[in-house]
């Protein structure tokens, strides 16, 4: 088997790259290859709660498809560009996974009371003074409920307190 290597690209084609970066990545603003960047991340993992995380594995791919594949030799206001919009993508990213955690905290305050309440009852009909950590994490395990880890931590102690004052 003969292994043949694919062909350079010409002085031209090299040229023709370059003036395609100039143009498309000149003439954007941080803040629109930003949102770019972000809609591409969310593109590729559209059910994925980090994203955040994600940015930093996708943003190459991203980046190579705006023709820009060897950063250290691009002029350094298109790098600058490019860090300033990879900056604002993380923040808004950010920035929506905190929103979605407050509404997730939010929605699970709402359900707090009666899971005290179901949580006690369980663990009175388990002879239990006071429940653990694990106890809680069983509990909820039980019932096939995703809790926050503050709101884990807010049902382990309105539990603790309701079984104390039997």
């Amino acid at each position: 088997m003969e292994l043949v290597s694919a062909p350079r690209a010409g002085k031209a084609e090299e040229l023709d790259v370059e003036e395609r970066i100039s143009s498309e990545i000149e003439v954007a603003t941080p803040e629109q290859l930003a949102l770019e960047l972000v809609a591409f991340v969310r593109g590729q993992f559209p059910e994925d709660k980090e994203t955040t995380a994600r940015l930093y594995r996708v943003k190459n791919v991203f980046w190579a498809s705006k023709g820009l594949t060897e950063m250290l030799s691009l002029p350094s206001e298109i790098r600058l560009k490019v860090e300033k919009a990879e900056m604002l993508a993380e923040r808004k990213l950010e920035e929506d996974h905190i929103a979605r955690e407050k509404m997730q905290v939010e929605k699970e305050r709402q359900l707090l009371p009666s899971l005290v309440n179901e949580c006690v009852g369980w663990a009175r009909s388990l002879d239990l003074r006071r429940v653990t950590k694990s106890d809680i994490g069983a509990f909820l395990a039980e019932r096939n409920i995703e809790l926050s880890t503050l709101s884990a931590g807010l049902l382990y102690a309105k539990a603790n307190l309701s079984l104390k004052q039997r």
